[in-house]
């Protein structure tokens, strides 16, 4: 069921950027479209006054959002420019938003959250109450597709709360679907279906039978997984034939899968068949990629129930590798389960077992118990509040009642009514600006220790523990006792470093150097040594008594090796240098490799990809400790080229704090 929801996030993310096309006028019909295209492409355009030239690349923006993201970006930039020279705040945040929805879509997570975070700010101070009502939704969407879905949740229960201030069902609706979606994906079905009941409840009201379609389709999905294939048929069914008649692609091509997945789960293949091959008959027609790995993934699953593993691999293969392009995690986990499986009963082992492991991590990486904990505390934590607003706006109620009813009796108790009401609610502000400030700290601890435990999760890697005991292995059976008493030390000795630094928040630099030894002394072991390194440290630091976060730099030693050693047919070298920047650590790695570009060229050439969860670790822990201390820590990345301008190595430099005992 992975592949739906990243197919949902899709869906409603092009939602909210029609809803905010159409305060600029983005839903005209496509011949007005291609009015304006060639009226912007020609001398015309240059006696429009700005006004209307920002409102005409603001429509073309919107048009593209379906087809081409970068299109979208590129006359969003456009408008953008021409709204701050007016200026226009109200066209530069909606300029803003298009910027940030291509970024989105383009799976450039860090750069649309930048740009949504500037439209609301401008948003905010011209109070556009609908603008930052998208915005919300936008940044919701942003952080879930990042698996930060307590953001999210944070970002929807705004938008919602705001919707329905403003009596706007249109939103509403659609700030509780998210909800429900984000709570479907942590397989909290209960919460679930209530959000999307009230969602459908209010669409229906609204007569707008293109999002019941979509709705139908989410509903159907959550009764599917809950057991109910009947009630999940029905839905799916309706919300084919809505969206035939509305004659909208993908909801279409989702109803068409969604129906196969009720087929195949009752073993009717040939039923199933039909409807996965309609869907991506459709999405190659159209060149829709989501729509066509979703039908692809599901045929190759046809194909190893029902004749053979060996008919379903190149399917699965093309499945992973257009997983892989998307840069879409969730169905990657989907490709990699299946080939697995696949290759499994190939008997072809050793690609099953990479398969599994690469499964088996990612999916680890993305389902956390402790994340699904902090959603259902945050709904309760919302909720609550929620009634105790509610208790609040009854009691002042009854209380207004009574006074218009004594107030020509006693004028005193309504002024010493009003003086308790005002100290009340002074003091209730006061408490939950405390508790704001409570929950901040305690959410940066929380995420200080997750981020921890995926870090100690990311140095015991079973790629490497597997590779260290296979190399002693090995050196037992050519009876080089020797060496594989040396290997065993070291490598003993490496996983103990690596527990005791894992519980400390800073280590010496010397045991932080010590811990880099080992690990580069077992990789030249096991690779024979086919590369020297060299770590050293500025002679002004005291190594002994200058403190670092332990395993920053970790990271980055092993893609110079992963990446850029091992891809050479010469020796290779590491250099690892930590100096002093101020009153900062920078440590600098450097290696002779053979550079990004050509790593990217050995390694689009293999089914499986080395996707490196320690780097992500590293930006986030840099992150949260630039925000801890007010500081910007960062890492580059800066390719090496010879005389000749070939490429000779790559070297990265990483700013981090440090402390003097």
């Amino acid at each position: 069921m992975n592949e739906k929801m990243v197919k949902k996030r899709k869906q409603f993310s092009y939602i909210v950027a029609l809803f905010i096309g159409i305060q600029c006028g983005a839903m005209a019909q496509q011949v007005r479209i291609d009015s304006i295209t060639s009226l912007m492409s020609s001398s015309k355009a240059d006696s429009l006054p700005d006004d209307q030239k920002m409102k005409n690349y603001l429509q073309l923006a919107s048009s593209n959002i379906y087809s081409d993201f970068e299109q979208t970006q590129f006359f969003a930039r456009l408008a953008l420019v021409i709204a701050r020279r007016i200026p226009n705040q109200r066209g530069e945040a909606m300029a803003l938003n298009f910027i940030g929805i291509g970024f989105s879509n383009l799976s450039k997570l860090d750069s649309a959250l930048s740009y949504f975070e500037i439209a609301q700010n401008i948003l905010f101070s011209i109070h556009d109450t609908v603008g930052i009502i998208h915005t919300y939704n936008n940044l919701g969407i942003v952080y879930k597709n990042g698996g930060n879905y307590k953001q999210s949740v944070h970002n929807y229960t705004h938008a919602l709360e705001m919707a329905k201030s403003q009596h706007n069902s249109e939103m509403t609706a659609f700030s509780i679907n998210n909800l429900a979606i984000v709570y479907y994906d942590w397989q909290q079905f209960p919460l679930a279906l209530d959000y999307y009941n009230q969602s459908l409840t209010l669409l229906r009201d609204l007569g707008d039978s293109a999002k019941i379609a979509v709705l139908l389709n989410n509903m159907g999905e959550l009764y599917l997984e809950t057991g109910k294939p009947e009630d999940a048929l029905k839905n799916f069914q309706e919300a084919l034939v809505i969206s035939q008649q509305k004659n909208t692609l993908k909801t279409t091509m989702n109803s068409h899968i969604n129906i196969g997945d009720v087929y195949l789960l009752n073993k009717k293949y040939n039923e199933a068949k039909a409807h996965f091959s309609k869907a991506l008959e459709m999405g190659e027609a159209h060149d829709y990629p989501l729509g066509v790995l979703n039908a692809k993934l599901k045929l190759a699953t046809i194909l190893f129930e029902t004749v053979s593993a060996s008919a379903a691999l190149p399917w699965a293969i093309d499945g992973l590798n257009l997983a892989l392009r998307l840069q879409n995690q969730k169905l990657i986990i989907d490709a990699r389960r299946l080939l697995y499986q696949i290759y499994q009963k190939n008997g072809d082992y050793r690609e099953s077992l990479e398969q599994y492991i690469a499964y088996s991590e990612l999916n680890d990486t993305l389902y956390n118990q402790d994340s699904r904990k902090d959603i259902v505390r945050l709904r309760t934590e919302y909720e609550t509040d929620k009634k105790e607003k509610e208790i609040v706006l009854l009691n002042q109620d009854k209380a207004i009642q009574q006074l218009e009813i004594s107030r020509q009796k006693n004028l005193q108790i309504y002024t010493s009514l009003l003086a308790i009401f005002i100290l009340l609610a002074g003091y209730l502000m006061y408490n939950r600006f405390r508790l704001r400030q409570k929950n901040i700290k305690t959410e940066l601890e929380h995420l200080n220790i997750d981020i921890e435990q995926r870090l100690l999760r990311s140095q015991m890697s079973p790629h490497f523990i597997f590779n260290s005991l296979n190399s002693i292995n090995s050196f037992i059976i050519e009876n080089d006792a020797k060496s594989a008493q040396k290997f065993l030390v070291k490598f003993s000795d490496l996983i103990r470093l690596i527990l005791e630094n894992s519980r400390k928040s800073m280590i010496s630099v010397e045991d932080e150097m010590k811990t880099l030894q080992l690990n580069l002394e077992l990789e030249c072991l096991r690779f024979n040594n086919q590369f020297e390194f060299m770590i050293e440290s500025d002679a002004e630091i005291d190594v002994e008594n200058t403190y670092i976060p332990p395993t920053l730099v970790q990271p980055f030693v092993e893609n110079a090796l992963i990446h850029g050693i091992l891809h050479k047919k010469e020796n290779g070298s590491i250099q690892v240098l930590f100096s002093k920047n101020g009153d900062e650590m920078q440590a600098t790695i450097i290696d002779n490799g053979v550079g990004r570009e050509k790593a990217k060229q050995f390694e689009s050439t293999k089914v499986k990809s080395h996707e490196s969860l320690g780097l992500q670790l590293t930006k986030e822990r840099l992150l949260l400790l630039g925000k801890k201390a007010k500081i910007e820590y960062h890492y580059s990345i800066i390719d090496l080229f010879d005389d000749k301008g070939i490429a000779c190595g790559t070297k990265v430099e990483v700013l981090m704090p440090c402390e003097l005992e």
